[in-house]
């Protein structure tokens, strides 16, 4: 098992070289991302304009339609979790019932053990 020297805030003392490796790999990702942004954008230039407007209408009413039955998914699962939020919740009761009980009888047999009144 290999030991952690750590840092007076409880952090591996190697924490700001790691911080550094993550900052660095987030740097590059964002400049790849830009790069790709570019490319993108210049295909659209580059693109017919006859092809650019209703090719691109068609992937935008596509993935509107997507988006449109997705949220009905969403809806139907949150439909359907509902009865099971209502069991869980009554669950919850009862385990707190059981709970609040299991305490009072603790409390009782402690005060009998020691012989209070």
């Amino acid at each position: 098992m290999q030991e952690w020297a750590t840092s007076p805030t409880g952090l591996p003392a190697s924490w700001p070289e790691v911080l550094g490796r993550v900052e660095e790999a987030v740097r590059e990702a964002l400049a790849a991302a830009a790069v790709r942004e570019k490319a993108a954008g210049q295909v659209m230039q580059s693109a017919p304009v006859d092809l650019r407007g209703p090719v691109w209408q068609q992937c935008q009413q596509r993935l509107q339609e997507c988006l449109d039955g997705l949220e009905t998914c969403v809806a139907r699962a949150a439909q359907s979790a509902e009865p099971a939020a209502v069991v869980i919740e009554a669950g919850e009761d009862v385990v707190r019932r059981w709970q609040e009980a299991w305490r009072a009888v603790g409390q009782k047999l402690a005060i009998e053990a020691t012989g209070a009144v």
